[in-house]
C-alpha cells in the first residue's frame, strides 16, 4: 500500500489534541472551578487536571464533592 504524503492540510479544530476545555491557563493561584461530573468521570477530570499541570507549570488541587446537589470536582490553582 502507497500512501501520498501531503503539506499544509489544515487539522479540523474538532481533531485537535491540544484543545482546552477547561480554564487552567486563565486562573491565578487561589482561584477555583467546578466541574458536574458522575463518578466514573472525576478520575478523567483528575487526569486533565495533572496533564495542564505539567504543560503549564503550574500546580492544581482537585477535590471530588457535591455543590448545591451536584456532584463533581471543584479545582483550584495551587502554585
Amino acid at each position: 500500500m502507497t500512501f501520498k504524503i501531503e503539506n499544509k492540510v489544515p487539522i479540523p479544530e474538532s481533531a485537535k489534541h491540544n484543545r482546552q476545555k477547561y480554564p487552567f491557563d486563565s486562573m491565578s493561584v487561589g482561584d477555583s472551578f467546578f466541574v458536574s461530573s458522575s463518578i466514573s468521570k472525576v478520575n478523567t477530570v483528575r487526569r486533565i487536571t495533572v496533564t495542564w499541570q505539567h504543560k503549564l507549570g503550574m500546580k492544581f488541587a482537585t477535590s471530588e464533592r457535591t455543590e448545591d446537589g451536584v456532584h463533581g470536582t471543584r479545582i483550584w490553582r495551587i502554585k
